[in-house]
């Protein structure tokens, strides 16, 4: 179910992550690379596979964060993606004509430390490097540069009702009537579904109050 929200205090996590993004868009990094912009949804093969399309990049991406008495402390990552067809070395260090891993790394940290980037500033606290046989077979060299907010970000107050009272769009996904026959249920579900039953309704009508 999605709907208009609105918040009291600020969008957050929408502003930190988009933030993050444009600093680094802005920064002399991004005319070196074919891509910035945010984690891919993909996961295992398909994730590296991205990478491999995307390279050289950096994608901004949120991580687990605590909340306190007087605010949030955000953090991030950047995950910075280099490949290079000369090898690992080139790969990870440059060789002139593509950027390495090290170079887009060193550059992430000097656009985003102590930097002020959707609503908050941001210090680098750490870096990280990818070990990874699929990523390695794919010549890829893949690290990631950890970010915190400096200081407390303010939680927002509540939900601003106003906003949620229509609805822009409903989903529902059906898959059975609960109330039908066990022995007909058992034939929907089936490969391939068995209808020579009862067969179950495609559509469904839905009154918003």
């Amino acid at each position: 179910m999605r709907c208009r929200a609105g918040s009291r205090g600020l969008p957050v996590l929408t502003d930190a992550e988009a933030g993050l993004v444009a600093a680094l868009k802005a920064s002399p990094l991004a005319v070196c690379l074919r891509l910035v912009g945010t984690l891919p949804d993909d996961t295992g093969p398909t994730l590296v596979q991205r990478f491999a399309v995307d390279a050289p990049a950096a994608y901004v991406t949120l991580a687990n964060f605590p909340v306190g008495d007087t605010g949030a402390t955000l953090r991030a990552a950047v995950v910075c993606v280099a490949r290079n067809a000369a090898g690992p070395q080139a790969a990870r260090q440059g060789d002139g004509k593509v950027i390495g891993l090290f170079q887009i790394m060193d550059a992430v940290m000097a656009a985003l430390h102590q930097a002020s980037a959707g609503g908050a500033v941001w210090a680098v606290v750490g870096g990280e490097f990818m070990e990874n046989k699929a990523v390695y077979d794919s010549g890829l060299q893949v690290g990631s540069i950890k970010l915190e907010t400096l200081g407390p970000v303010t939680v927002p107050l509540g939900v601003d009702a106003a906003p949620l009272a229509d609805f822009e769009t409903f989903h529902a996904d059906y898959d059975i009537d609960p109330l039908a026959d066990p022995a007909d249920r058992a034939g929907w579900v089936a490969e391939p579904p068995d209808h020579s039953g009862a067969v179950p309704a495609l559509t469904d009508e839905l009154q918003l109050q």
